[in-house]
């Protein structure tokens, strides 16, 4: 496991980590660099990222009870009997 110090004094363990290029437009790229301190972007992109992930986690699983909600009822008889001849 590699241990990279990061500037702002918080060690990450590269191993947990995958570094990946992203395209965002100049003017996200200069308010982040504005805004964010030195050492601290990638981890507000990360938190930005999961937030923005479990939302649109939600979102779907929403859309599911939805949908669930104007489709038939179904027994699990039929449930089990449908994976059955399915397999």
């Amino acid at each position: 496991m590699c241990n990279v110090m990061c500037n702002n004094g918080f060690v990450m363990q590269t191993q947990n980590y995958e570094r990946i290029n992203i395209i965002i437009p100049r003017a996200t790229a200069a308010k982040l660099r504005k805004t964010i301190p030195r050492g601290q972007r990638s981890n507000f992109v990360k938190e930005a990222i999961e937030k923005q992930l479990t939302e649109k986690g939600k979102d779907m699983y929403e859309e599911l009870l939805r949908i669930r909600k104007k489709g038939p009822r179904v027994s699990m008889e039929e449930v089990v009997r449908w994976v059955r001849e399915d397999r």
